[in-house]
């Protein structure tokens, strides 16, 4: 995580300013209530948190997409097991609720 705040602080530009130590929390928050179902594969609920938690204050700005380029810088750098569409963008994934079991 501390690669992509990284990454965020040298890049992008926020219209309403958030220091990492928000988005942290954020990632935090959002992982808290996914922990606590019945899930096979942490990693998909991990990067669930960390994309929407650092990445979904992002916007267009000055007529530059952060949400797509941070979408495209992470789909470059993170070689995860949760491999995401080239199509799309990062953000068009969710984690969904089936008969109990989180699915993302």
């Amino acid at each position: 995580m501390e690669d992509t705040l990284l990454h965020v602080k040298k890049t992008v530009k926020y219209m309403i300013p958030i220091s990492p130590i928000s988005q942290v929390i954020s990632v935090c928050k959002a992982l808290k209530p996914l922990l606590d179902l019945q899930c096979t594969n942490i990693e998909y609920l991990l990067v669930y948190a960390i994309v929407w938690g650092i990445g979904g204050a992002l916007a267009e700005k000055d007529g530059i997409d952060y949400r797509k380029d941070f979408s495209t810088w992470w789909k470059s750098i993170w070689k995860t097991q949760v491999k995401f569409a080239s199509k799309g963008t990062i953000f068009d994934y969710y984690v969904e609720m089936v008969d109990g079991v989180p699915r993302f």
